[in-house]
């Protein structure tokens, strides 16, 4: 079962995202995350 995330970690990881300039593909891929999360 996948792990459930707080609002807070959420808020973190869309932060990190935001940052990072990726692609939201490589950015999944590269924090283990699901695209279609």
């Amino acid at each position: 079962m996948a792990k459930r995330r707080t609002d807070q970690e959420w808020q973190t990881l869309f932060e990190k995202y935001q940052s990072s300039h990726l692609s939201q593909r490589v950015f999944c891929e590269r924090n283990g995350l699901s695209l279609s999360t």
